[in-house]
């Protein structure tokens, strides 16, 4: 989930932990983004992103939209670095984002979406949209035979 700054039973909390709550935002990634590991509860859409092929993970265990540091590079995605954004994967090690891309467009199904993406270096999947998108969906269909979602 979302890591809000939470208060604290210290009244007078140092320097440093007021710093890290107002400048960190926290989300969570699934274990199936990070690993690639393919099960029945996983929906991996093979999609387009610039006039290229991708699989797309659709992945309501990762808390936001995430796009993988190669994929950044290889089609010359703008970055913006001024984000302070951590990961908490399974192990709960955390992992730091090295920025977001804006309005990335991208098809799914046939349908144009354009949605902002975390930058993460380690990801076995280019492409997962998480609860971030998931939300602005309304009511969400999964069909996991087929590999379709109805929105």
């Amino acid at each position: 989930m979302i890591g809000d700054a939470k208060e604290t039973e210290n009244e007078n909390p140092t320097n440093d932990a007021l710093e890290t709550q107002a400048d960190e935002v926290q989300g969570e990634i699934s274990f199936h983004a990070i690993s690639g590991t393919i099960l029945p509860q996983t929906l991996r859409l093979p999609e387009r992103i610039q006039n290229k092929d991708v699989v797309v993970l659709v992945d309501g265990g990762s808390t936001h939209n995430i796009v993988d540091q190669e994929l950044v590079n290889r089609l010359g995605l703008q970055v913006d670095p001024t984000v302070n954004f951590l990961v908490v994967v399974a192990t709960w090690k955390k992992l730091a984002c090295t920025g977001r891309v804006r309005n990335l467009s991208l098809i799914v199904q046939g349908c144009v979406i354009s949605t902002d993406f975390f930058v993460l270096p380690v990801l076995a999947c280019p492409i997962v949209l998480g609860v971030q998108w998931l939300k602005t969906l309304g009511p969400i269909e999964f069909d996991f035979n087929n590999l379709i979602i109805g929105f």
